[in-house]
């Protein structure tokens, strides 16, 4: 609630203005030049549309340059507005993991005006229960081999998330919307009817709820967008650069960090399922990847293998693979849990890269 909208007298007013004052900056003052997060896509793929935004390396090797990102995005967009009747201030959510489609959802949801509520498939069916239903999203994105799970918890009489008005599948399924199928009837042209703002809803993320149920965090466009242009500004991101996601990016820590930054500053993201330590090294040689964002477990993992590595006569990297080709990684991004000092001097000895460690809450973005 705004200091302008509450009947204070002039006194008081000026007061809670200036209460709000931090470092000079008022309170409606914005850090970035952009009215929401599609400008920011917007921009890119008109000054640099060939230049890839994501590249999405599972079971084959997918990329989408800017231009044709927006595209897909704006598809996509149409489709939940026009099938599923997506409007500004809604919420969706996803039970999906890292893929290019997840991310397309994303984004489609931001040019929309509509904020995403991801669930994180490792939870229980009861915690996710209760964020569905908490979360009051009215659309749930399903992978196939999710959608099993899903039902059981949408439509069970123990259980049973009335607020999900439509379960779409992102693949094939009888009885659903097929996602690949459908969004092909759209075109890749849309503009919103009510256009979001930087203060709509973009994303909602539980807490941990270790000293009760799970509270729900409303993340803003102007929040993403403001600590996107904090990150890359301390870890000296620019449009030239490419990041991999290995994260889940159910959390703030893989959304902001390794999407909305490089989007927000025109880079690239190599988008993986998830960690894994035997193919860590080559992808970063083979996709030219500068910063990647872990947890400490991730790098324990590193120094473990690199243990291994040497014991069967490879480098530390594995085999075939020198310190001359990652001349390109520039360091890590390590948060999300305690780094000791022992690990992250062992690490940096072994490997020469250094790790930049920080911390955020979900309340504050990341």
């Amino acid at each position: 609630m705004t200091v302008d909208r509450v009947n204070f007298d002039e006194d008081t007013r000026q007061k809670l203005w200036d209460a709000h004052v931090v470092n000079g900056i008022v309170p409606d003052q914005r850090l970035v030049p952009f009215k929401n997060i599609e400008a920011v896509l917007a921009l890119h793929a008109q000054c640099s549309p060939a230049k890839p935004f994501l590249i999405h390396v599972e079971n084959q090797r997918e990329e989408f340059s800017y231009s044709v990102f927006y595209r897909r995005v704006r598809q996509v967009a149409a489709f939940m507005s026009g099938e599923l009747g997506v409007r500004r201030g809604d919420r969706v959510a996803t039970i999906a993991h890292n893929h290019h489609d997840t991310v397309l959802i994303y984004v489609a949801c931001w040019l929309i005006g509509a904020a995403v509520a991801p669930q994180n498939v490792t939870e229980d069916d009861r915690r996710i229960t209760f964020t569905l239903r908490n979360s009051e999203a009215k659309v749930c994105f399903v992978f196939p081999e999710y959608l099993q799970r899903a039902e059981t918890i949408i439509h069970s009489p123990e259980l049973g998330v009335p607020n999900i008005e439509h379960i779409v599948v992102l693949g094939e399924a009888a009885g659903y919307l097929n996602f690949h199928t459908e969004i092909t009837q759209y075109p890749t042209e849309f503009i919103p009817a009510d256009p979001p703002t930087l203060e709509d809803e973009a994303l909602l993320v539980y807490t941990s709820g270790t000293t009760g149920a799970p509270k729900g965090v409303v993340l803003s466009q102007y929040n993403l967008l403001v600590d996107a242009f904090a990150i890359s500004q301390w870890q000296a991101i620019t449009g030239n650069q490419r990041m991999m996601c290995v994260l889940p990016i159910h959390h703030v820590n893989g959304i902001v960090v390794t999407l909305v930054t490089p989007l927000y500053v025109g880079a690239s993201v190599v988008l993986e399922r998830g960690f894994s330590v035997s193919h860590f090294w080559q992808r970063v040689v083979d996709e030219g990847v500068n910063i990647v964002s872990v947890v400490p477990t991730l790098l324990q993992f590193l120094n473990e293998y690199a243990e291994k590595q040497r014991r069967e006569g490879n480098t530390i990297f594995g085999s075939g693979i020198e310190s001359d080709h990652l001349r390109h990684f520039r360091h890590f991004i390590c948060g999300a849990g305690t780094l000791p000092v022992a690990l992250a001097k062992t690490f940096e000895d072994t490997f020469g890269i250094p790790i930049l460690h920080g911390y955020g809450l979900s309340e504050t973005t990341c």
